[in-house]
């Protein structure tokens, strides 16, 4: 009897193993199942993570500026429009307005600053460039005054021999005649048109009566505003509305109030 135990009891427990291991088996394959949708879980999380990482790389470099752009070079319309367009290719849709900022930007604004100088904006900017730029006035500025010549003395003394040289002693009757500004007597006297003989700034004759001819002592003198001159003719220079009168004197000034 013990021996047959012996084998019954081995043979149970040969049995029980082999269920154990049966039941271990038909586990193994749902623990795999298990396991492998987690793993592609894992796998699927890690690819998007990657795609994300990527996808942040290319806008960073897509809004990063050129070298170009940071140098200025090219136009800068351009360079904007450029950037602004690089985000939507990497795959977000930039707005249209987005793009017309950059053309603003750029010749766009350029083009706004060109219209109002020629428009209304900057008028006064560009009236005040050609306000300086434009031809000064280079009419010179002119004064008139009044002159008359006389040798009345003369006359009196001897009618006969200033005949022909001046009508009752005036050789000009007062008139007036417009000189530039700055203008001496000299130059009013030779506008009258009147002869004038002279030895350098002396004044010598004028209209055929010369010094001397009426006695040593006798000559032209000259006043201005009624004040004899002791300046040269050719030095005193004349302001608007002076009265010059040219006089011949028989005494060196005497007979006609002034002095030689």
């Amino acid at each position: 009897m013990r021996p047959k135990a012996s084998h019954l009891l081995t043979g149970l427990l040969t049995l029980l193993l082999a269920i154990s291991l049966l039941g271990c088996a038909a586990k193994v394959p749902q623990v795999e199942a298990e396991v492998t949708p987690s793993i592609e879980t894992t796998d699927t999380a890690l690819s998007l993570d990657a795609e994300s990482v990527q996808s942040s790389d290319t806008e960073a470099d897509a809004d990063s500026p050129s070298p170009d752009q940071e140098s200025g070079d090219g136009p800068s319309g351009e360079q904007s429009g450029q950037s602004s367009s690089a985000p939507a290719a990497a795959g977000s849709q930039t707005p249209s307005g987005s793009g017309g900022s950059g053309a603003a930007s750029g010749s766009g604004g350029s083009g706004g600053s060109g219209s109002a100088v020629m428009g209304g904006g900057s008028a006064a900017t560009s009236s005040s460039g050609q306000s300086s730029s434009a031809p000064q006035n280079t009419t010179p500025k002119t004064i008139t005054v009044s002159i008359e010549i006389e040798a009345r003395t003369a006359y009196a003394s001897d009618p006969a021999a200033m005949a022909g040289i001046a009508s009752g002693g005036v050789i000009l009757s007062r008139r007036n005649i417009t000189l530039p500004e700055g203008a001496t007597v000299r130059q009013a006297l030779d506008a009258t048109g009147v002869r004038v003989n002279a030895r350098g700034a002396y004044i010598v004759g004028i209209g055929g009566l010369a010094e001397g001819d009426f006695g040593a002592r006798s000559g032209w003198m000259f006043s201005v505003n009624g004040a004899f001159a002791s300046a040269s003719a050719s030095t005193l220079r004349l302001n608007a509305g002076d009265r010059v009168a040219w006089r011949y004197t028989l005494n060196h000034g005497a007979d006609i109030g002034g002095r030689w």
